[in-house]
């Protein structure tokens, strides 16, 4: 048991062991302690902004675990390590399946979190995208945003910045330059 807040808490081993010995309320348990933690894991190792990629991939290894939570051997690891390389491996060949189907699957590096700064700091403005827009340098990182901020497919960003005839994996690596290029002029102008 861990304390927090002056409140006993079971740990995780603890709840697998209830588990186990068929609790069903340690599945519920496990589920709420572990599903924010496994979804910011699986969004920050990815490098990924797609709710519902991070959502299969978390729901499917916590709902691997509870139907047979025999497969977990706590001589191995923690159960924590365990949950997140299922979710981290199901998210993997969730967008493995996606490339192969020929879908496009969300970029590595996303402006989102600079896209949501500089809305929240403009939404009185009524062009809040203008200021993220600004960050360009030329006219190819503004077209290049226009088609990021439009969600357009990873094919039409790198046709912006002038690399449609290249292979699409320096196509990517176009892109994601791109990204970090103008992520890094945000932070300086913004002081961090």
């Amino acid at each position: 048991m861990t304390e927090i807040n002056g409140l006993t808490k079971p740990t995780l081993d603890q709840l697998h062991a209830r588990l186990l010995g068929g609790d069903d309320a340690a599945a519920e348990e496990i589920c709420y302690l572990m599903h924010s933690m496994l979804t910011v894991h699986v969004r920050r190792r990815l490098q990924t902004t797609d709710p519902h990629e991070i959502c299969t991939a978390v729901s499917d290894a916590l709902l691997t675990y509870l139907r047979n939570p025999v497969q977990f051997n706590p001589c191995r690891g923690a159960l924590d390590s365990w949950l997140m390389t299922v979710a981290l491996n199901r998210a993997r060949d969730i967008r493995r399946r996606a490339r192969r189907q020929g879908r496009e699957v969300t970029s590595g590096i996303d402006l989102s979190q600079l896209i949501s700064a500089e809305l929240v700091a403009s939404a009185r403005e009524s062009q809040p995208a203008d200021r993220v827009l600004a960050l360009a340098r030329d006219v190819r990182e503004r077209a290049f945003l226009q088609c990021r901020l439009a969600g357009s497919p990873m094919a039409v960003q790198a046709a912006a910045l002038g690399v449609a005839e290249s292979p699409p994996a320096e196509q990517r690596r176009v892109v994601y330059r791109a990204i970090e290029r103008i992520v890094k002029r945000a932070r300086r102008l913004r002081g961090n």
